[in-house]
């Protein structure tokens, strides 16, 4: 699978690993590009601006934790954009195309994300 390539209007990311695996391209503001192994203990920032684009590396889905400078303002905070890989949402659906409602392919392909709300409390957002 690969998810649709976006940037953020207002925000960084941060994302740290916890398990499974994933590649991610990130082309910075000033035109740098990079894709990084995503693997348990790997842990990336994603500054205002920058492009990103996800593509599926294994069969264990990702969990990772992310946090959002400042907190997320809502649906249209990602911009999707073009991106290196073609956006396909299973093996045997390489290339689809028409723009989904966010970057995410599917419902099932968005990663785990549980967000830290308080030093002693975890909200998992599934």
């Amino acid at each position: 699978m690969v998810g649709r390539a976006c940037r953020f209007r207002t925000i960084d990311e941060y994302w740290c690993v916890l398990s499974g695996a994933r590649e991610i391209w990130r082309r910075a503001a000033d035109g740098r590009e990079s894709i990084t192994r995503l693997i348990p203990g790997v842990c990336i920032d994603i500054p205002l601006r920058t492009t990103l684009q996800y593509r599926c590396a294994g069969e264990v889905p990702l969990v990772f934790t992310c946090t959002n400078l400042p907190p997320w303002p809502g649906d249209d905070e990602a911009v999707i954009v073009q991106g290196p890989w073609a956006r396909s949402t299973s093996p045997s659906e390489p290339n689809s195309t028409g723009p989904p409602a966010s970057p995410w392919t599917s419902p099932t392909d968005r990663p785990r994300v549980v967000t830290l709300r308080s030093p002693s409390r975890l909200v998992d957002n599934e």
